[in-house]
């Protein structure tokens, strides 16, 4: 069963916000641009003890224009001039060998 939750969701030329595998239900978005509040879906419990249920909720608002954009939370990769095959550098790469000192030696020689 899909178990979902998102905040503060900025969308913009996206009309259908979720759509759900098991049910085929869908969430339209709120318009061109609009942002997604909270969508929580999936196991919801009233009160400690009590029995769950399977809930959806979902809070979309328009907005009028897109907001600032934001620092990239993901550091971006290195330019690919700086990537190092580790084969090349002596690495089997078949899942069983243990690469840990020569990928430490190799981060140690370019730090």
């Amino acid at each position: 069963m899909t178990e979902i939750n998102l905040e503060n969701i900025v969308c913009h030329k996206v009309p259908v916000f979720a759509r759900f595998r098991e049910s085929g239900r869908q969430l339209a978005g709120a318009g061109e641009i609009y942002e997604v509040k909270v969508l929580s879906h999936g196991l919801t419990l009233a009160a400690p003890g009590a029995a769950g249920e399977i809930k959806t909720r979902y809070d979309a608002a328009a907005l009028e224009t897109l907001p600032p954009a934001s620092p990239n939370a993901i550091r971006g990769l290195p330019p690919t001039r700086e990537w190092v095959n580790l084969r090349a550098l002596g690495a089997k790469g078949d899942g069983a060998t243990d690469e840990t000192a020569l990928i430490r030696r190799r981060s140690q020689s370019i730090a």
